[in-house]
């Protein structure tokens, strides 16, 4: 009787299995093409892609975050040359951050932690050598990381090694956390065609941004609000900073620009999923 039961309750486990697998693939078969396509491994070794809407089952197996690709080529977001994006339904907004890792980045990381939310932290590699726990606590928290050279120079300078300052900033990250970023801002905004044809060399795609909250001129936390929520429109990427100086009053800012624009209907997405860029996952412990 014993033996009956226990085979029963296996065959039972089969079925339940069996089910849940067919909703999967068919679910990774109905949205293949949206957004964000993620990859991780299964217990048993096999590679499974399916978008972010995938099921419970795989979810669970999600590993850690080890590198994205661009999926959009080299896009330069720059205020003369950038087009809303049209999309239907609730229009959305990605919030970066650069110049971090610093004394300023936790209390960020906590605000957006609260608000739900997941942003792109450009980061100096020097800082990031400086400060690892809050690189690895930044895609603990589910943030995309990108490069944002190592110190910081003007990178259309003759003079900058741009090819080492990419480089180190890459080692230094992968080193820390094991990501491998696809995504880089330069420093200032400023770029050329040597700094292009070097990021691509590095698998790096250029983003800047079409809103700047101009925080690092410290105008005060009033015209930091009206400086972004103004300039917002669907698609929109926000610029501020989590580092390179006192940011005590973007830290003021932020929890209002997010609380304004979710009013105003906003959604606040990922800059990867904005830039349709893929994600690679190891296997291993789900991010949390």
């Amino acid at each position: 009787m014993r033996k009956t039961g226990t085979l029963f309750f296996a065959l039972c486990c089969c079925l339940l299995l069996s089910f849940i697998q067919s909703v999967g693939q068919a679910e990774a078969k109905t949205h293949y093409n949206l957004l964000t396509s993620c990859y991780w491994l299964t217990p048993g070794g096999k590679l499974c892609q399916q978008s972010q809407f995938r099921s419970f089952l795989f979810a669970s197996y999600k590993g850690p975050l080890i590198g994205c690709k661009s999926r959009s080529g080299h896009i330069d977001y720059s205020v003369p040359n950038y087009k809303p994006l049209k999309r239907r339904g609730r229009p959305v907004v990605a919030l970066s951050f650069d110049d971090g890792p610093s004394i300023y980045t936790k209390r960020y990381l906590k605000i957006l932690a609260r608000e739900k939310i997941r942003a792109a932290f450009f980061l100096v590699g020097q800082q990031a050598s400086n400060s690892p726990y809050l690189v690895q606590q930044e895609l603990k928290q589910g943030h995309m990381i990108g490069n944002h050279s190592w110190n910081h120079p003007m990178l259309t300078y003759r003079t900058t090694r741009v090819s080492q300052q990419l480089l180190d900033t890459q080692d230094t990250i992968q080193k820390i956390s094991g990501f491998k970023p696809c995504l880089m801002r330069p420093p200032y905004g400023a770029w050329n065609q040597s700094v292009q044809t070097e990021s691509a060399r590095r698998g790096l795609e250029i983003v800047l941004w079409d809103v700047d909250s101009r925080d690092w001129s410290k105008p005060g936390t009033a015209h930091i609000v009206r400086n972004v929520v103004s300039g917002v429109k669907n698609g929109s990427i926000v610029l501020m900073h989590d580092g390179g100086g006192d940011r005590s009053q973007g830290l003021v800012a932020l929890p209002q620009i997010i609380h304004i624009l979710r009013q105003r209907g906003f959604r606040f997405i990922r800059l990867d999923q904005l830039l349709k860029a893929k994600l690679s996952h190891s296997g291993g412990e789900p991010v949390r």
